[in-house]
């Protein structure tokens, strides 16, 4: 069944961001999003991939890259500055075993260039993100905060405004 069926609380959001266009909304998802996973715990990994994959029918050519800790992150978000290998969805989890979101963003955003774009970011926590941290990963750049386990709806409603936000 199409996507508006199985999930209508996504048309609601993707209205106010592409009001009156469901022919474009439809058709927006034949591009995947480049996306970034990090996440140190190797099965949470695997559930990402998997939940980001369910939700395509053609799994061929996912532009998935997958890191295990921080550092090994804010190398691919600076080693990403052209149009062709940008990222355009980052999934970080928010406590890595060598360092937390929140320093990934500042060391990206201390380390980058003027012409270096972040990608929409989602962090993704086993706890509640409240007040001062969710205020200060908001500031820098995060977008939506997910408690895990993450849940295909999730997933769905991520990559939904992901892509209505490329073409706005």
């Amino acid at each position: 069944p199409p996507r508006q069926k199985r999930w209508p609380f996504i048309n609601k959001i993707n209205k106010n961001l592409l009001p009156g266009c469901i022919e474009c909304r439809m058709s927006i998802h034949a591009k995947k999003p480049n996306t970034l996973l990090v996440d140190d715990d190797d099965f949470a990994l695997m559930c990402l991939r998997g939940i980001f994959e369910s939700h395509f029918s053609d799994t061929d050519n996912i532009p998935l890259t997958e890191c295990s800790c921080g550092q090994q992150a804010v190398e691919a978000l600076l080693g990403s500055s052209t149009d062709e290998n940008r990222y355009e969805l980052l999934m970080l989890d928010y406590e890595l075993h060598d360092m937390t979101a929140t320093e990934v963003l500042r060391k990206v955003q201390n380390a980058a260039s003027q012409n270096l774009k972040l990608p929409f970011v989602v962090i993704i926590s086993g706890n509640v993100m409240e007040g001062a941290r969710r205020s200060e990963l908001t500031q820098l750049g995060a977008k939506f905060f997910v408690e895990k386990p993450l849940t295909a709806a999730a997933m769905g409603l991520i990559l939904d405004n992901v892509t209505a936000l490329r073409v706005v």
